[in-house]
This record gives C-alpha cells, sequence and structure tokens, in this order.
C-alpha cells in the first residue's frame, strides 16, 4: 500500500463530499422605499433606486454554485431586481441611490417589476458585477414603514468541479492500494 496516493485520495474525497453538501446562510436588512410617484411634476414617472457601488463576483467563483432567494415585506406594491452594474453609466445614481431612470430602463439579471406580488426572487450567481436596484410600481408603496428584505445564499462546488475531483480521488486512492 502507498500511503501518499491514498491519502491524497481520501482527501479529494471527503473535500469533495463537503462542496457538494455546500454552506449557507441567511440574514435581513431594511430597505428604504421609494414611493412612487417621487416627483409631483411627472406623476405617471416611477423612479427606480440603486445600489452605489457594485457586488464583484469574481470569475473564480465559477467552480461553484450559488443560489440567493430574496423577499421583502412590502411585496404587494414594491420589487427589488438585479441589474448589471454597466446600467449606472446610463441610470447613474445620485448620493442616496436615486436615479432618474424607470424599471424599463433597467435590464434585470433577476427580479424587476416581475417580482411584485410574488414569491420574491432567486438569483443564481454567475461571476461579473452587479447592482441591486429596487422602486415602487403605486403609490401604495409606504415610505414610512421600512421595506424589510430577507435573504438565504447556498453555495457549494458545481457538478462539474465535483465530477472532476471525485474522479481524481478515486484514482489517487485506487493507485495506493497495491494488489498482488
Amino acid at each position: 500500500m502507498r500511503i501518499g496516493p491514498l491519502i491524497i485520495g481520501i482527501i479529494l474525497i471527503l473535500v469533495t463530499i463537503a462542496g457538494l453538501v455546500g454552506y449557507g446562510g441567511s440574514g435581513d436588512a431594511d430597505v428604504p422605499v421609494i414611493p412612487c410617484p417621487t416627483n409631483p411634476l411627472e406623476p405617471d414617472k416611477c423612479y427606480a433606486g440603486m445600489t452605489l457601488s457594485d457586488l464583484e463576483v469574481p470569475t473564480q467563483f465559477s467552480i461553484l454554485s450559488i443560489k440567493i432567494s430574496i423577499e421583502w415585506s412590502q411585496s404587494e406594491s414594491t420589487w427589488v431586481g438585479v441589474i448589471p452594474a454597466s446600467d449606472a453609466t446610463e441610470c447613474p445614481p445620485d448620493d442616496i441611490g436615486l436615479t432618474s431612470c424607470e424599471a424599463e430602463d433597467l435590464n434585470f439579471v433577476s427580479g424587476g417589476v416581475d417580482s411584485v406580488g410574488g414569491e420574491g426572487l432567486s438569483w443564481k450567481v454567475e461571476p461579473g458585477k452587479y447592482r441591486l436596484a429596487t422602486g415602487s410600481i403605486s403609490s401604495e408603496a409606504n415610505p414610512a414603514a421600512a421595506n424589510i428584505v430577507n435573504y438565504e445564499y447556498h453555495a457549494r462546488l458545481s457538478w462539474f468541479v465535483s465530477t472532476i475531483t471525485f474522479l481524481f480521488g478515486s484514482t489517487m486512492i485506487f493507485a495506493g492500494i497495491e494488489f498482488k
């Protein structure tokens, strides 16, 4: 029996199992409600709010499968969405995050106006730069009450990476066992 390959194989199999189980968590945050209409001079305009900085998902994260689910308390009259960070070029947010753009001006990766009154949004994270956007669809949104956003996330190894590490680990275990 050759100990080196056997130990490496066992470690790779354990890493694969732990990677498939993954890691998850949850939390919540208060998000200000952007009332609609936000400008009395343009009563039919519902402007969007946007985070002030980008959320960057590095290319190295492509070995993972990451899913994020988001729900919010005022879902009957407000929406939340994930947009590419490049949307901030056409719709730059001011110092408090309000833009001069409406929901239809944004390119939603997940969520958006379609998320109103639904089960929230579910986002399968891919490498890139993103921002979160929010807005209202009616004057029923209550800016005096907090819009409590609850989120859950789960990350695990992608099936492709898991298959490779499992096959390599199995090969190493087999190489570590001497047959007579």
